[in-house]
């Protein structure tokens, strides 16, 4: 066993488990003979809490970390060479990573057992920042070796060895070539941008194809609509002469009717001066009937005399 694997083992422990098994493996290496690392072993410092879930990501989520390291190096060109609007999207870019990965070790830890308080919240979210701007610090993110949370306030260099259990190396000064990597970052944009406008021409598209068939549709029932209309509008005009032709019909009737009522009150009055006149001549009638009884009576009784 070396410094590195016992390091390795011993920084992915929960914090309240590392005292046990630090000492388990010093025992372990003392009694194979290695007195020195048993020695190194028993000196690492036990992480605290909010090291421990900057260590949980190395671990865990190294390709969403890889973000972070990535993000580093174009916020160091960005200093040197972004334009006020560059950089403050640059720096856009930096808060939102670190929000992100210290909810994500946060939410390892959840699962875990361990739920975190916001000053170990804070914590995390600092050792992030700080590794932005430091490599030391970050190379121990990257090993998952942090033993405490680190502060970056953006001047002076933190004291590295205090936040690492394996000794780091001092940076050297190297000229770094940022532009392909920076082409490359471009290019990963852009790829995802033009993803990002064919997803949205795809959906617009799909949305324009179903506009198309609901105003296909609106039309159809529109042209079956105006289609009843026209008929509605024929029947009712039918109707309208219909009932003109009825109307017509009902005054004829009714001059009739009129005409009729006349004549019968012509033929009654007419009647009754018939009527009238009938008993006028009746009545003459008898009376000269009664004279004519008379006449008879009288010649009667003039034969029967003689």
């Amino acid at each position: 066993m070396d410094l590195e694997t016992a390091a390795a083992e011993l920084y992915g422990l929960a914090p309240e488990e590392f005292v046990a098994r630090r000492t388990a493996l010093a025992k372990q290496v003392r009694t194979a003979g290695d007195r020195a690392l048993a020695t190194t072993i028993q000196g690492m410092a036990r992480p605290t809490r909010s090291a421990w879930l900057v260590n949980l990501l190395s671990r865990h989520q190294p390709q969403v970390l890889a973000e972070l390291f990535e993000l580093a190096e174009l916020l160091a060109e960005g200093m040197r060479t972004a334009s006020g609007p560059e950089l403050a999207e640059l720096t856009r870019q930096r808060n939102t990573v670190v929000a992100s990965l210290t909810q994500t070790a946060v939410g390892l830890g959840h699962d875990r057992g361990h739920r975190a308080t916001e000053a170990t919240r804070r914590e995390v979210n600092d050792s992030l920042t700080a590794a932005l701007a430091e490599p030391q610090v970050a190379a121990a993110v990257r090993a998952g070796t942090l033993t405490r949370a680190v502060q970056w306030s953006g001047f002076g260099i933190p004291e590295i060895d205090s936040v690492s259990a394996v000794p780091l190396p001092r940076p050297v000064a190297e000229v770094v070539e940022l532009a392909p990597r920076r082409e490359a970052a471009q290019d990963r944009r852009r790829a995802e941008e033009v993803a990002r406008l064919e997803e949205e021409l795809a959906a617009l598209t799909a949305a324009v194809e179903e506009a198309a068939a609901t105003v296909g549709q609106a039309r159809a029932e529109a042209e079956a609509a105006r289609a009843d209309a026209d008929a509605a509008r024929a029947a009712a005009a039918a109707a309208q002469e219909a009932l003109a032709a009825a109307r017509a019909r009902l005054a004829e009737a009714e001059d009739q009717v009129a005409a009729t009522a006349q004549a019968l009150d012509r033929a009654e009055a007419e009647l009754s001066t018939a009527e009238a006149g009938v008993s006028t001549a009746e009545a003459g009638l008898h009376t000269q009937q009664r004279r004519a009884d008379a006449v008879r009576d009288q010649w009667a009784e003039l034969e029967k005399n003689d």
